[in-house]
């Protein structure tokens, strides 16, 4: 099949479906964490080669960066791309970061209330409403976490998605020569960065992006946005079926074996994603929610997560029941989330032209 038959109508591909199931795996793996467990079962599998929250983010990083510039071709300008954008940013992340300091904040944090509201972490706390600069301390909740206090360590992703959207639209505006070139060859250098020089990159970089700036990100999941732009500006031309996939899932399972997969895995999540998108299997379809949810499971889970395990604790609960409770828990804010705020937002989209 060829990517550019699907990716267009949404009737042809499972990708509501796919970005439910990564927020699911972030979700389990925080599920681990939160129960104070070293390893989920795919860091074990596959000898420490994957874990399920860096699977589920790259392919909500793919995907994202593979639909959001087909938005771009396909918006009416400029304006009306960062418009839709921020409408689908923006709303859910408030709702959630609102949420957090006055209701959530308040019912758990250790402070009175006089102490809590005049703190400087509750104003600091509310910069991230910006998603430029995420701030991730409220004043005396979750300071016993296992984890750590993040109130909700995940927004980091949505910030960096909202720079990878403005970066490019910049590489939009430009019209670079070799564009394409370019993309392969950021991608290539990011990983060898992260894999092989990451510590000397990391000082590098710091000299001018500041002591506080941390790489990681940006060489983990920044090449996965990038790999999603160029499948769209390929997609005339990719072609996959179950014979390519089969035959890479087996290369996946021998480079996990002899402990490479982590130098193959740029090729491997991405071609998987795709061939999962576009195949015609009704039972996908049928168990996939009309609503999308994936981005409310994804901005409540962790702050939800999180209160849980304060009033559960550690000792009395597994991974699986943690993660069950959770999605009993999330499930609710999350259909509030879509139907309230994001789908309504949504529907302003044509408002700037």
């Amino acid at each position: 099949m060829i990517v550019g038959e699907f990716i267009e109508k949404e009737e042809l591909n499972n990708f509501k479906f796919i970005r439910l199931v990564a927020a699911c795996m972030v979700i389990i793996a925080h599920s681990y964490v939160f129960t104070n467990q070293p390893h989920d079962p795919l860091f074990l599998i596959s000898n420490g080669n994957i874990d399920l929250s860096y699977l589920g983010l790259s392919v909500f990083f793919f995907l994202s960066g593979l639909l959001v510039t087909q938005s771009l071709y396909k918006s009416e300008s400029w304006k009306n791309f960062l418009w839709k954008r921020i409408l689908r940013l923006y709303p859910a992340a408030w709702l959630v970061i609102l949420l957090c300091m006055f209701l959530l904040g308040p019912l758990v944090t250790t402070f009175n209330l006089k102490e809590y509201f005049t703190n400087p972490l509750f104003y600091n706390y509310a910069l991230s409403l910006s998603l430029v600069k995420i701030n991730y301390f409220l004043p005396g909740v979750f300071t016993k976490s296992v984890s750590d206090a993040s109130v909700n360590a995940s927004l980091w992703s949505i910030s960096l998605e909202l720079k990878l959207y403005a970066g490019l639209l910049l590489f939009y505006f430009i019209k670079i020569p070799y564009s394409k070139i370019i993309i392969v060859a950021t991608i290539v250098l990011a990983v060898i960065a992260e894999r092989f020089f990451y510590t000397e990159t990391e000082n590098a970089v710091s000299i001018f992006a500041g002591p506080s700036f941390k790489l990681y990100a940006y060489v983990a999941y920044a090449p996965y946005f990038l790999a999603g732009v160029l499948c769209y500006k390929y997609k005339s031309k990719l072609f996959i079926n179950s014979f390519i996939a089969i035959t890479l899932l087996c290369i996946a399972c021998i480079a996990v074996a002899l402990d490479f997969f982590q130098l193959i895995q740029m090729l491997v999540i991405p071609v998987l994603v795709l061939y999962v998108s576009g195949v015609p299997f009704k039972w996908i379809k049928s168990i996939t929610p009309n609503p999308d949810l994936s981005y409310g499971f994804y901005v409540f889970a962790f702050p939800l997560q999180q209160a849980i395990s304060q009033v559960l604790g550690t000792k009395n609960i597994y991974p699986w029941q943690m993660a069950l409770l959770s999605f009993a828990v999330i499930l609710p804010f999350a259909i509030f989330s879509w139907y309230m705020v994001e789908k309504k937002a949504l529907m302003l989209k044509g408002h700037i032209k």
